[in-house]
């Protein structure tokens, strides 16, 4: 989950003066970039809660791109604690090998704090989903990643996915495998403490 254009989106849909009938006047329009960049609101530990594969990516520079395309897959597993706070186990896997990275975050608003990060839960009509914005402090946005339950999503929530990325002005999308092997749960190796994207 955790890793690398100002926010000020513009429109990705513009439409033309038609006459519709009764039943296209009454279709839902397409979401704003407001819409949706919208964070989530008072993120609670239940809602984190138990396991994640990461599904796709946005990013803002070749060399992260890069780098998440060799990535073959990504596990996050979340416990709460107590109150707000919550431990997680990130297993990644690359080019057959695994990693494996134990952490501790404290739950405030729409986000927590990872190291030099700040991250953010965005709003998704996907409903096993979590679309998650990194930004350090100051700086301009890193990387929007989707998470589910699932190992890939629907055509409509990537696609909703996609309007999310380029309404953050990210450059690159990168999807996942699906079929390939997640690492195993069980830690067999000594924990590393270095976060990597």
């Amino acid at each position: 989950m955790f890793p690398q254009d100002d926010l000020d989106p513009a429109a990705l849909w513009v439409g033309s003066a038609v006459h519709m009938s009764e039943e296209q006047s009454n279709q839902t329009a397409p979401p704003s970039c407001q819409e949706l960049l919208k964070p989530l609101d008072h993120i609670l530990p239940q809602d984190l809660e138990g396991k994640w594969t990461l599904v796709a990516g946005g990013m803002n520079n070749t060399a992260a791109f890069e780098y998440f395309k060799q990535r073959d897959s990504l596990l996050m597993n979340f416990f709460t604690v107590s109150g707000m706070s919550l431990n997680f186990t990130k297993v990644s896997g690359f080019n057959e090998s695994c990693q494996y990275v134990d952490a501790h975050v404290t739950l405030s608003g729409s986000g927590f704090l990872y190291h030099q990060y700040n991250i953010t839960l965005m709003h998704s009509t996907c409903p096993d989903c979590l679309v998650v914005h990194y930004q350090k402090q100051d700086q301009k946005p890193m990387r929007l990643d989707l998470f589910s339950r699932r190992r890939e999503v629907d055509q409509d929530e990537m696609e909703e996915f996609k309007a999310q990325v380029e309404c953050m002005k990210l450059s690159y999308v990168a999807v996942l495998d699906p079929t390939k092997k997640l690492c195993p749960e069980q830690i067999n190796q000594t924990i590393s403490q270095t976060p990597n994207a």
